[in-house]
């Protein structure tokens, strides 16, 4: 069985923000509510769901609560990114 290539740092980015995207939407919110829930500018989190920036396991932390999801959920949306980037 062929062994899969780890993905770069840009793929890591580009699955992050699929992630949160689509948690996000799930939960009903704008990038501006949950930017104003973080107390950030929300170019940040368009960033972040473009792929373009990265962020620290607190941020995701913050972002999850913000949007009422589970490490559980932030994990299937993950898994669900990655299969979308390998295809």
């Amino acid at each position: 069985m062929p062994r899969r290539s780890e993905p770069t740092a840009e793929q890591d980015q580009l699955i992050l923000g699929h992630a949160l995207r689509a948690l996000r939407k799930r939960a009903g919110m704008t990038q501006e509510q949950v930017a104003e829930k973080l107390g950030v500018d929300p170019t940040f989190v368009g960033r972040l769901e473009r792929g373009q920036r990265g962020a620290h396991w607190r941020t995701i932390r913050r972002i999850l609560a913000a949007v009422d999801a589970s490490a559980g959920d932030f994990a299937a949306e993950i898994d669900a990114a990655e299969r979308l980037t390998r295809s």
